[in-house]
């Protein structure tokens, strides 16, 4: 008897394959993607088990990349309607192999072969992906409830007619191509409390103003590295958004303490959590009405406020001793 054949049949006479059936796949729930992968080749019964629809809730495929081909045969295999969650990595900002074209990892075909079969996706998760030529026509938008995009780069129509009535968080953060076309069509979407426009360089006090006076369930908002949001945009933030609790402006390098203030005076009684790291033309005026007034804040970044003396920040810590204050970037 080959060695692969006593092993195999040693499997199927050991005590975990006398157990039931239901709870070999409710052992198998708690396994990830790839040991779940494992299991599937060990023997037939547990092939047949590991292909329960009930495992197949989330699928994570972030890390890996997928061929256009090996994607095809995931989704026809693997996804269903008890897909929850998943998480894709396109190509997009990659270098393509000497003298070949990089394909778009997701087509039209592609995205509404995956609607059709996960209708009950709440949370999608793509990054690096080239989306030029896919709607969210196409998308599952009715069940979603969060929705990462990071680093992809979007038709400027692409959220045309979607109303995303679920939609809770989004997060755009590096998709460059983000703009003022898109958050008018954004800031319609009835229960979102959560964006993240982290390095998105293109949008300015305009679209800020657009988005601060439609979305007004806004509980959270990143403008990380929006370089060309001034005052003027932050203060539309402080006046609009009434129930903001969490707001980051890091790297916003036209904040000044005029616009420091305008958050100190009117989100006084809201906001809990406050990044300005990198902020460099706040100074110890901006940082003193912080402290004198944001009494509710839990968490305050000032890492790098170059014009923020050492001084200033020990005050800040005693005028805020419930609050968090960090002076050093995370690595």
């Amino acid at each position: 008897m080959s060695k692969a054949k006593r092993a195999k049949l040693t499997l199927q006479t050991s005590p975990i394959c006398q157990l039931p059936e239901d709870i070999l796949v409710h052992a198998f729930s708690f396994l990830d993607l790839a040991s779940l992968l494992k299991c599937s080749r060990t023997c037939r019964l547990w092939q047949r088990l590991s292909d329960d629809s009930s495992l197949w809730r989330s699928i994570h495929l972030a890390e890996r990349r997928l061929t256009v081909q090996s994607l095809w045969k995931v989704v026809r295999r693997r996804f269903n309607r008890y897909l929850t969650s998943l998480s894709l990595r396109g190509f997009y900002g990659d270098s393509p192999p000497l003298g070949k074209r990089r394909k778009c990892l997701l087509s039209v075909a592609l995205v509404e072969e995956i609607k059709s079969r996960c209708r009950g996706l709440k949370r999608l998760v793509l990054k690096n992906c080239d989306l030029r030529n896919v709607s969210f026509l196409h998308f599952p938008t009715g069940s979603l409830e969060f929705l990462s995009l990071e680093n992809c780069v979007l038709m400027s129509s692409a959220w045309a007619g979607q109303s995303f009535p679920k939609l809770a968080s989004l997060n755009l953060s590096r998709s460059s191509m983000i703009d003022l076309s898109h958050v008018e069509q954004i800031s319609s979407f009835p229960n979102l409390i959560h964006v993240d426009f982290s390095h998105c360089f293109r949008l300015k006090d305009k679209a800020v103003t657009v988005l601060s006076e439609n979305a007004s369930n806004l509980q959270s908002l990143s403008l990380s590295g929006c370089s060309q949001v001034t005052d003027e945009g932050v203060h539309k933030i402080a006046r609009n958004l009434k129930q903001l609790k969490r707001l980051n402006l890091r790297d916003v390098s036209r904040l000044t303490d005029a616009g420091v203030s305008v958050i100190a005076n009117t989100l006084a009684n809201r906001l809990e959590e406050l990044d300005v790291s990198q902020c460099l033309e706040v100074t110890d005026q901006g940082m003193e009405e912080i402290g004198q007034k944001m009494q509710r804040l839990r968490y305050l970044n000032v890492a790098l406020c170059q014009k923020t003396t050492n001084e200033c920040i020990a005050a800040l810590r005693v005028l805020l001793p419930n609050c968090s204050v960090v002076t050093e970037l995370a690595s």
